[in-house]
């Protein structure tokens, strides 16, 4: 078997396989096709749009993990570029169904609305998070969430952060962050789904970054 190696992510080679397999992991109560591609790019390039630290693991030439990060704020024109990017899948996604459309807006809204509530709760620096982390179900018990995540403790611990923090729910594998020894500040749970895709329970961990 090959060995897993780690790298930066690559603007030009990984977003749209990456975008894939966030697909088949967050989105697969859709269809394989074009609208679960829109909300999966969209979910990406969001996060990526606030990141300033990045990491892919890389089995066999394609990408089975990533991590993403940021320390403060990322440049504006990166913001801009990335925004620009959710942007578009959501108008294609629109475009292509406007009931998935309404379904998922309905989601990022409600979502936004939860970890807003959820962060004002939590004792960690506010100015460190660690944007998105997905493994590929293949992937999994290869060590991989555990090195992804290390990654992001030494960079945040570079940039002098004394902590940090992330958001996750019950669709994720949220115990990893408990046996990983992150702390759960908070948690949500959704009383009414009416579109049947949100998470039953939304959570917030921080981690130490100070020893």
């Amino acid at each position: 078997m090959c060995k897993v190696t780690y790298r930066p992510f690559d603007e030009e080679t990984d977003f749209a396989k990456i975008v894939t397999m966030l697909g088949d992991m967050w989105h697969n109560e859709i269809p394989e096709g074009p609208v679960r591609a829109a909300e999966a790019g969209h979910d990406f390039a969001s996060s990526y749009a606030i990141s300033t630290f990045s990491q892919v693991a890389v089995l066999d030439g394609e990408p089975i993990g990533v991590i993403l990060a940021r320390s403060g704020q990322a440049s504006a024109a990166h913001q801009e570029k990335w925004n620009a990017i959710a942007d578009k899948c959501l108008l294609a996604e629109k475009k292509l169904s406007a009931q998935a459309y309404e379904a998922y807006s309905y989601e990022l809204k409600r979502t936004d609305r939860i970890h807003s509530n959820l962060l004002d709760g939590c004792n960690a620096d506010h100015n460190y998070e660690a944007t998105l982390l997905i493994v590929s179900a293949s992937a999994r018990g290869l060590g991989v969430g555990a090195i992804l995540i290390s990654a992001v403790k030494n960079y945040l611990a570079g940039q002098q952060a004394l902590s940090a923090y992330l958001y996750t729910d019950s669709s994720c594998t949220y115990t990893f962050y408990d046996h990983m020894g992150l702390i759960r500040e908070g948690s949500h749970k959704v009383k009414d789904n009416p579109h049947k895709i949100m998470a039953d329970e939304y959570f917030i961990y921080s981690f130490d970054l100070a020893s």
